[in-house]
């Protein structure tokens, strides 16, 4: 549908909700009859001053009468479907869609016993790190500050240089979703 059959179908929509005879709305607007009609015919496209004023005597904004609202996105990613990556003793399962143009990233990461893992520096640049430690213990090492978490404790950080996530148990795996958010520094 072009912007202008929207404005059309759309200011039919509106008129009729209210019970506006074309005449009382063209009388609201200061415009006239035929315009309405040849409006609503998509005959003629409204100037921008018209349009404001059909949409002020319709009492909405000219937005909804011009530009159709954007649909909803949803994004099923079933499970064998997320990228899973396993590096040694650290596996990582991708919950978030991996299309160019999402600035954030979301992980399922589960560490070994015993393991540690070592973010690079050209790795972090301009990411925010969100963490949720669902179970087991860690200890994240931030710009030459240490952190331990428990189960169930959540984290945020920017780190200006690498850092470090320790799981501190010998025994129990530890689990914790990594959520990373792509800062526009600009």
């Amino acid at each position: 549908m072009t912007e202008a059959n929207y404005f059309s179908s759309q200011l039919k929509v509106h008129r009729a909700r209210l019970s506006l005879s074309m005449q009382v709305l063209a009388d609201l607007a200061s415009i006239s009859k035929s315009m309405v009609c040849k409006i609503e015919r998509g005959e003629t496209q409204p100037t921008i001053d018209v349009a404001a004023r059909i949409a002020s005597a319709l009492g909405m904004p000219l937005t909804d009468l011009i530009q159709p609202p954007e649909k909803a996105m949803a994004i099923v990613i079933p499970s064998e479907q997320q990228p899973k990556e396993s590096h040694g003793n650290i596996n990582c399962r991708t919950l978030s869609p991996t299309r160019h143009g999402h600035a954030i990233r979301w992980n399922l990461v589960t560490i070994a016993p015993s393991t540690s893992f070592q973010n690079p520096p050209d790795n972090i640049l301009n990411k925010n790190y969100y963490l949720y430690l669902r179970s087991g213990e860690l200890s994240i090492q931030v710009d030459q500050e240490r952190f331990d978490l428990k189960a169930e404790d959540s984290f945020y950080f920017r780190p200006r240089t690498s850092f470090l996530i320790e799981n501190l148990s010998q025994t129990e795996h530890a689990d914790y979703a990594l959520i990373q958010q792509l800062v526009d520094n600009s």
